[in-house]
């Protein structure tokens, strides 16, 4: 299921992030995250199997002077 991010989430997000710390990402990246979650919740998907979160993506609209982050 594919459903809208919860603040509650941040744990279990950061969680599977970890899991994927150094072959996918770097450390500092989780701290990245985190503030993404805290600054753009509301833009930001969570996905779960059998109840269990297993990922997530988000998204934030951009100006020519600003990047966007996807995770």
């Amino acid at each position: 299921m594919i459903r809208s991010y919860n603040k509650t989430d941040l744990p279990n997000l950061l969680e599977v992030f970890r899991r994927n710390i150094p072959k996918y990402f770097a450390e500092h990246e989780a701290d990245d995250l985190e503030k993404y979650l805290h600054d753009h919740g509301n833009t930001y998907l969570v996905c779960e199997k059998h109840g269990v979160i297993v990922g997530g993506a988000g998204y934030t609209t951009v100006t020519e002077s600003q990047t966007g982050l996807v995770t």
